[in-house]
């Protein structure tokens, strides 16, 4: 390594309102309101059960995140938490994974945003208008975190204040005669809507990508999981509860935003208005988290050998991973020109449950391997809660679409191809 590796480091600069809202912005992100319509289509009104389920199966994950990151709270996540357990390949495949699940939803934010711009100016071309916002983006990343810590706060925000006055405003309005027939297509649509449903969740995972950069993360890093977690479990169900209860199943399946479409029918066109204005700025807050998070993820993965040494530097003036942070740009561009949205949501789901397949197992033995460092959150009922966050993560991977499969394992041929190659390129080679 030369100097400028070793002396430039990352800033502990976010608090915990920053830490949460980066969590937040993914997960009340685009997806909540792109996710419904096919929820819904698969499972009817019971699509709020397959939204509970999720949330439930999340938990345990983002439970047993908390714990590893009060033992290791260094940039990279989950890669962090495999790499202290498992190391070598097995570490960099987790991180590769959380990568692609990343820059996969990054990919998607950005085209959700060109989506609710062709609202109010339906000439603009979709994919162009992605790109844009993506440059945009990372063109404020590359400025520094705290930056992007400030922006997150403020549009997260105004996304929540509208999704819960939506709430509260919708549930007067609810009809409980079109939660029947409450499962018309049976049970098992509502387990497959897992798999779709699952990245709403995810959000929290990304707080650990750039705990490196958190003011006494090791305490304030699980709160913010925590918080982020119990309002996804509280807020998601119930946006899905009012769906249901105004507008028929068969109905909200033909509008790709239907919380648009209910706003419409609850409250006239001003009530669609602030809720495009919603997805609008949901979908750059998670924009800029994921940009946060893909970059740190390669941060991570150079600093250990993974990766060539480029993406463990840091600009000297605005301290950012800023080579991490252009490829990560550079190939949502590509996966926006190239695959449809469905396809964004399973291939982010995909390369997240592939990842955890590796990082839940490393709860069961970070405390051993890290002895150093007690834990600041402790579990309750060890292992118990790693052992079922490993068997949900198992469960749910059975219902990941086949075109996703087969984009995520091209990722994983090209991260295998650069793994090897950055070891070959090594200097004890």
């Amino acid at each position: 390594m030369n100097g400028k590796i070793r002396t430039v480091k990352l800033r502990r600069n976010l608090s915990l309102l920053e830490a949460i809202m980066i969590g937040l912005g993914p997960t009340i992100g685009p997806t909540i309101f792109v996710v419904p319509r096919l929820a819904v289509e698969l499972a009817g009104p019971a699509a709020i059960l397959t939204f509970i389920l999720a949330g439930v199966i999340t938990l345990f994950t983002a439970l047993n995140y908390a714990e590893m990151s009060s033992i290791v709270p260094e940039a990279g996540g989950g890669y962090a938490f495999a790499n202290k357990v498992f190391g070598g390949f097995p570490a960099f495949l987790s991180g590769w994974f959380m990568w692609s699940g990343n820059v996969a939803y990054m990919a998607l934010s950005a085209y959700t945003m060109a989506l609710t711009t062709s609202y109010f100016f339906p000439s603009f071309p979709t994919a162009e208008i992605a790109i844009f916002f993506i440059i945009l983006i990372t063109s404020i990343n590359l400025l520094g975190v705290k930056e992007a810590g400030r922006i997150q706060v403020a549009l997260t925000t105004v996304v929540l204040v509208i999704l819960v006055g939506f709430v509260m405003l919708g549930l007067p309005n609810v009809e409980t005669k079109l939660f029947s027939p409450f499962a018309p297509n049976g049970t098992f649509p509502i387990i497959l809507a897992i798999g779709y449903v699952y990245t709403v969740f995810f959000g929290f995972e990304i707080i650990t990508d750039v705990q490196e950069e958190v003011k006494r993360a090791s305490v304030i890093v699980p709160k913010a999981i925590l918080i982020t977690m119990l309002i996804a479990n509280i807020i998601f169900p119930s946006i899905i509860f009012i769906l249901v209860g105004v507008m028929p199943v068969n109905e909200i399946s033909s509008f790709n935003t239907p919380i648009e479409a209910v706003a419409s029918v609850l409250f006239g066109q001003t009530g669609s208005i602030i809720i495009i204005f919603a997805a609008a700025v949901a979908s750059i807050a998670s924009l800029n988290s994921t940009t946060i998070a893909t970059s740190r993820i390669m941060y991570a993965l150079g600093r250990d050998g993974h990766l060539p040494s480029i993406f463990f530097e840091l600009h000297n003036r605005f301290r950012t991973p800023y080579f991490g942070i252009l490829v990560s740009a550079v190939t949502a561009i590509l996966l926006i020109i190239s695959i449809r949205l469905e396809i964004m949501i399973y291939l982010a789901s995909f390369g997240f449950m592939l990842g955890l397949l590796i990082i839940n197992p490393a709860g069961l033995f970070i405390s051993r391997k890290v002895p150093k460092r007690r834990s600041i959150f402790k579990l309750p009922l060890y292992p118990l809660i790693p052992t079922v966050a490993i068997i949900t993560t198992i469960a749910t991977l059975s219902t990941i679409e086949l075109g996703a499969i087969i984009v995520g394992s091209v990722f994983v041929v090209i991260g295998v191809f650069l793994k090897i190659i950055t070891g070959l390129l090594s200097p004890k080679h």
